[in-house]
């Protein structure tokens, strides 16, 4: 008996997780597509600064200037790595809207790599659970 209930809580937990990750990849899909419109340019780092998250790792953020169709825009972003003052950053601006930027491109992609795991995961899992019923059966 102890051993079904512990198998069934392993189950539970494996579909969950993979759902949470499939949630994850499939927002993150979606906030991808969202972007397909946004021009791609450079922009001029005017300052870089690291904000301590913990004391292992750092998060990086730059306050940026860039002209969009003759408007100046100054905004600051969290980026993947580290500037400094006078650099030349890639940013995606929504022509709509010249103030609002993408969001970190690379995160998302992680998130939707994440979002393949879930989806492998749970059709693995799905697929075990039917094959043990069949040789139960």
């Amino acid at each position: 008996m102890f051993k079904n209930l512990a198998g069934m809580i392993l189950r539970f937990v494996s579909v969950f997780f993979a759902v949470i990750f499939l949630l994850f990849g499939a927002l993150a899909a979606a906030e991808c597509v969202k972007y397909k419109d946004y021009v791609t340019f450079e922009a001029d780092v005017v300052s870089a600064y690291n904000a301590p998250l913990s004391t292992e790792s750092t998060e990086y953020y730059v306050d940026i200037s860039y002209t969009y169709n003759g408007v100046k825009y100054t905004t600051s972003q969290q980026v993947m790595s580290e500037y400094k003052a006078g650099d030349k950053i890639k940013i995606r601006v929504n022509p709509d809207d010249p103030s609002e930027l993408a969001g970190n491109v690379k995160m998302l992609v992680f998130l939707i790599l994440a979002g393949v795991f879930g989806f492998i995961s749970l059709v693995m899992g799905l697929v075990s659970f039917f094959i043990r019923k069949i040789k139960t059966a």
